[in-house]
């Protein structure tokens, strides 16, 4: 686990993880929100990014997080996020 995060921002209240991971095997899927009905589900994609690719993502799509470190190491060296 690299870090955790409470979201907040209505009518969302969220913990968002994040982890550093070794693919073995399996298929990724997105899974349902019960709260929500199939129209409203929040996610709509899930997929394994590289930092590389994540901070070429338009900023909207970012969390706040990945603009002040370039490798995931520095994760490490942050306060207020583990």
């Amino acid at each position: 686990m690299l870090f955790m995060n409470e979201f907040i921002q209505p009518p969302l209240h969220a913990i968002e993880l994040f982890f550093l991971i070794t693919s073995a095997t399996g298929k990724l899927i997105t899974g349902t929100d019960p709260e929500f009905s199939t129209r409203e589900q929040i996610i709509k994609e899930v997929r394994f990014l590289s930092i590389e690719e994540i901070r070429a993502l338009p900023d909207i799509f970012v969390h706040s997080l990945f603009k002040s470190i370039n490798s995931f190491d520095d994760i490490f060296k942050l306060k207020g996020f583990i």
